[in-house]
């Protein structure tokens, strides 16, 4: 992905929607964020872990830790401040982007398996304290992937799907649904809870968004597959490119819908064979009208209303 063209598409949008009086305040912002993100240059990026009350966000990154790194608990919210887990040995060259994000609670690993990410573990979507959601809010623009953790009785939640998945989903280049829990199922019953998440998915235009069955409780050894995808050695790089390319073409398509232009829809000739028919037509005017006779009536006309003028 071409992100400079990406930017630029999205500043021509801006521009023409300016025009026509549409309110740009949202792309600007996804132009602003996309500045200052590219400011850290560092080959470290963000992974967010999003979900609701008792999905246990906590104890995946406890798992993915091997260490009490975050609080988990029984109780409701636990996580009110984002948690940070990242690289050591990237500590100092990361701490200007985790200043930017906000982020002070900082815990360090020593292990290269996963790659170059800073893991987050995010305050609860669902909350009963308002300023947990905001948080999130707020943060999840800043992030360049996210985990969408849901359990077997929270993965069909309309707060996960409406106002997360459907709505975030298509401005985010690397993410996956983590199905948390899968232990308090059998595992037909595990097949069957994946199955009709997908269908959700597809329902939220998410359909290449991998699925991942974890047991965080069981530690290492119940984060296989999500272990599995962290270490798939995909480049720092074209996970922070795939993230502000995909949201600047989402702000882009937002303000074309808002002007009411249908996205995605072919022209009904294409612009060369157009261009050719226009070129033909004009070619076919010019061989009809007698130039030279036109400009002699002119000619002849301008000197009538100069004479009527006393001229």
């Amino acid at each position: 992905m071409n992100l400079a063209r990406c930017l630029e598409g999205l500043d021509e949008a801006i521009a023409a929607a300016d025009s026509l009086g549409i309110d740009t305040t949202a792309a600007k912002t996804v132009r602003a964020l996309a500045n200052e993100r590219v400011r850290f240059p560092s080959d470290v990026y963000v992974l967010a872990l999003v979900g609701g009350t008792g999905v246990g966000k906590s104890s995946l990154l406890n798992a993915l830790a091997g260490a009490n790194v975050s609080a988990a608990s029984a109780r409701r919210p636990t996580t009110s401040e984002a948690v940070a887990w990242l690289p050591a040995e990237k500590r100092a060259e990361v701490a200007e982007l985790i200043a930017w994000l906000g982020v002070t609670q900082v815990h360090e690993h020593a292990t290269d398996r996963l790659g170059p990410v800073a893991v987050l573990d995010l305050p609860d979507t669902d909350s009963i304290a308002a300023d947990h959601r905001a948080r999130v809010d707020a943060l999840l623009p800043r992030v360049d992937a996210v985990a969408w953790v849901v359990d077997p009785q929270k993965y069909s939640d309309d707060v996960a799907h409406t106002d997360y998945l459907r709505t975030w989903g298509p401005r985010i280049a690397r993410q996956i649904v983590v199905l948390n829990r899968a232990d308090l199922l059998p595992a037909a019953d595990a097949d069957r809870v994946r199955d009709d998440l997908r269908s959700r998915l597809r329902l939220d235009a998410l359909d290449d968004v991998p699925i991942a069955l974890t047991r965080a409780r069981d530690g290492a050894s119940g984060i296989a597959e999500l272990r599995g995808w962290l270490e798939q050695g995909v480049e720092s790089k074209r996970i922070l490119t795939g993230r502000l390319g995909a949201s600047a073409r989402d702000a882009a398509l937002e303000l074309a819908r808002r002007a009411g232009v249908e996205a995605d829809v072919a022209p009904l000739v294409e612009p060369a064979r157009r261009e050719r028919a226009v070129g033909d037509v004009a070619k076919g005017a010019l061989a009809v009208i007698d130039i030279r006779g036109l400009e002699r009536h002119a000619v002849a006309a301008t000197r009538l209303s100069a004479r009527g003028r006393g001229a």
